[in-house]
């Protein structure tokens, strides 16, 4: 999982917005905001990500990004709404995407929104279809609630831990011991074993739709 690490850290204060009032968000320095994007909040971008590109003639990227403010459904979806923005503002990449994951530990791993944008107008996939147009340039999905503090700590053990137990059963749909992971989980935070489930995060979608 290689990255590469990037220097843009988003510093500007904003105007208090909870996630259900309309109020306005102060402008960055960098980056003008959307008058839509209300519920988004500050980021920090973690670095950029592989993603796999059959087109040798597309540019894409993949980005992680954390904010500690965002905290519900609108906040996930606008904030990383805002990064795809402000990510295609710097690099005009034919596909960017950026996933909003809860801290740098969960990268590939699981994210509370995720957005993309391709500005070729041809999807994730690089290609056309009969789907409205809207959803070749835009997709976003977000989830409606942040992880407990266990959920984050079986989450971070879980994908730290994975190569310590690899699978011994060539038979397995898995590459690694998922019971014996478990039982290291349970130890590790003394909690039951029939609570160390790898967290599952539903998300929503969110309707946007601007070409940059």
């Amino acid at each position: 999982m290689q990255k590469v690490t990037l220097a843009l850290i988003i510093l500007t204060l904003f105007l208090g917005v909870g996630c259900e009032t309309q109020d306005s968000i102060a402008e960055m320095p960098e980056y003008a905001y959307s008058a839509e994007l209300n519920h988004a909040k500050p980021y920090l971008v973690l670095g950029e990500g592989n993603i796999a590109n059959e087109e040798k003639d597309r540019t894409e990227g993949l980005w992680f990004i954390v904010s500690q403010d965002a905290t519900c459904y609108e906040e996930y979806a606008e904030t990383a709404i805002q990064a795809v923005r402000d990510l295609y503002s710097s690099y005009k990449r034919d596909y960017t995407s950026v996933q909003l994951i809860p801290n740098d530990k969960l990268e590939y791993a699981l994210s509370y929104a995720q957005a993309s944008y391709a500005a070729d107008g041809k999807g994730a996939l690089g290609m056309t279809g009969s789907v409205p147009a809207k959803e070749m340039y835009w997709r976003v999905q977000a989830t409606d609630r942040p992880l407990t503090e266990q959920e984050l700590a079986i989450a971070e053990l879980w994908w730290e831990k994975i190569p310590d137990f690899p699978s011994q059963d060539p038979l397995s749909s898995l590459s690694y011991d998922k019971e014996a992971l478990t039982q290291y989980i349970a130890d590790a935070l003394n909690i039951p074993v029939s609570e160390v489930i790898f967290p599952q995060v539903s998300y929503n979608d969110y309707e946007y739709d601007e070409r940059l």
